[in-house]
């Protein structure tokens, strides 16, 4: 089976087999997404439009092998 990739700019991440979310490798990876995001958001309430990227924290999957993904639900632990 080959690779899955989501694709955002020239960089591409491989998709978790087991949750089909994107799996970025290190918690750095995840921290500079994030920060991305929050980028995003502020630019969309700049510009008067909804923000598309609404991730809000990082967690590391237990399914992918120390992968990390990113969700927009909230919880009192994880990269913020």
């Amino acid at each position: 089976m080959a690779k899955q990739h989501h694709s955002k700019g020239k960089k591409h991440w491989p998709v978790c087999q087991a949750t089909g979310k994107l799996r970025l490798r290190e918690s750095r990876d995840a921290k500079f997404a994030l920060a991305a995001a929050k980028a995003q958001r502020a630019r969309a309430r700049i510009d008067g439009v909804e923000a598309t990227w609404n991730v809000t924290r990082a967690y590391e999957c237990d399914l992918c092998s120390g992968g990390w993904h990113l969700t927009s639900q909230r919880t009192d632990y994880g990269l913020e």
